[in-house]
């Protein structure tokens, strides 16, 4: 049942802290910093941007995570089992595109990566509506939807340290905060949506997003960072 999941989620928590008592050297801790300096790299228009394209991208990733039951709700019949193995796959693809997007940035910038990836899950979304028919064309968006949606964090973060390279650790934690930002966002748009729509029209609710967050990186050009 779900409980046995939370155990699980639990004891994996145990397993982290007990390596990071025993295998992490000791860090010093930096100064304390304020809300007011902590907010300050969000002024630069580059960054603002960045962040800009962080939360639509990542509102339109998370309209899919979290509905993915009812949007699959077609090739799974309702069923747990196939669920658990869209899911499975899907984070399967997300761990090997965060595997291999750090890579991809290095050789290829972060910008095309970026874009690359935004316009693959683009297209994913705009036809998941007709591939969540059927299981086999429901996995492969699942699958494409992992790799696509999962190789987009990496890149950013790397465009934020670029735009803001003295502020490398405050740009990449309002990263993170937007990311949670967009979560919530999404899963209150998401609910809001299905009372006036059906579940196929979310990833198209999605795609719309991701091509706000596309559009935004495409304006915000290539700043200090190498594309």
């Amino acid at each position: 049942s779900w409980r046995q999941t939370m155990w699980l989620v639990a004891a994996l928590g145990v397993v982290a802290a007990t390596g990071i008592a025993l295998g992490l050297p000791p860090v010093p801790s930096p100064p304390p910093t304020r809300l007011a300096e902590r907010l300050a790299p969000a002024r630069d228009r580059a960054v603002a941007l960045i962040l800009a394209a962080t939360l639509a991208l990542f509102t339109g990733i998370y309209l899919v995570t979290i509905y993915l039951s009812v949007i699959m709700a077609p090739a799974t019949g309702g069923d747990g089992g196939r669920l658990t193995v869209l899911l499975f796959a899907s984070g399967c693809a997300g761990t090997l595109a965060n595997l291999v997007t750090g890579r991809w940035t290095d050789r290829f910038g972060p910008r095309r990566v970026l874009t690359g990836a935004s316009v693959l899950a683009i297209a994913d979304f705009a036809l998941m509506p007709w591939a969540s028919s059927l299981f086999a064309t429901a996995l492969a968006a699942a699958i494409v939807y992992g790799l696509a949606s999962w190789s987009t964090m990496v890149p950013q973060q790397h465009r934020l340290i670029a735009a803001a390279p003295a502020a490398a650790s405050l740009v990449v934690s309002l990263n993170a905060s937007t990311v949670y930002v967009a979560v919530a966002l999404a899963g209150a748009l998401g609910g809001a949506a299905l009372h006036v729509l059906p579940a196929a029209f979310l990833p198209w609710l999605a795609a719309v997003f991701l091509l706000l967050g596309l559009g935004a990186t495409l304006y915000s050009g290539p700043g200090r960072s190498r594309t």
